[in-house]
């Protein structure tokens, strides 16, 4: 397998509230704005040639997806369940199904993504909201090129 994912959380989003589905807890005007800004920021980083762009389907990851795809001029995402029940075994059957080498954003939740990073990589990193992690993929082999949150300075490795 061969190719680049970015493991996206989503950005700041309301407090959950006992007794109301969290499917539909949004993204805080706070959180939305940061995040646009954040990703202005990030245009010299992300690669959007044949950028496949996957969704969680609850809103907070919806409303993440939708600025990031108008900030990048993507017209479309894909929503997938493996990125709420953290299923990464179907998102490697999801990789290794795309012509390699791939390029896909996953735009997720906790504590999901940092398991993943830590089984894909080894490192042992939590993933803030409003983060985004870049893991090369080449000869079968995770390496976590960087990371870069909305609310700390760059963390490259």
């Amino acid at each position: 397998m061969e190719g680049s994912l970015y493991l996206i959380r989503h950005g700041k989003a309301g407090a959950a509230q006992r007794g109301k589905n969290d499917f539909y807890r949004p993204l805080t005007e706070v959180g939305q704005t940061e995040w646009r800004e954040f990703l202005q920021t990030m245009k010299p980083l992300i690669e959007t040639e044949d950028l496949h762009v996957w969704t969680s389907p609850l809103l907070r990851a919806k409303q993440t997806t939708d600025i990031f795809n108008e900030t990048f001029q993507i017209d479309s995402s894909t929503e997938k369940d493996f990125l709420v029940n953290g299923d990464l075994q179907a998102c490697l059957k999801n990789l290794q199904e795309l012509e390699q080498p791939f390029r896909v954003a996953c735009i997720g939740h906790e504590p999901y993504l940092t398991a993943w990073l830590s089984e894909l990589t080894g490192k042992r990193v939590k993933v803030d909201k409003g983060t985004i992690l870049k893991i090369d993929f080449k000869d079968n082999r995770a390496t976590l090129d960087w990371r870069q949150s909305s609310n700390r300075k760059s963390l490259f490795n």
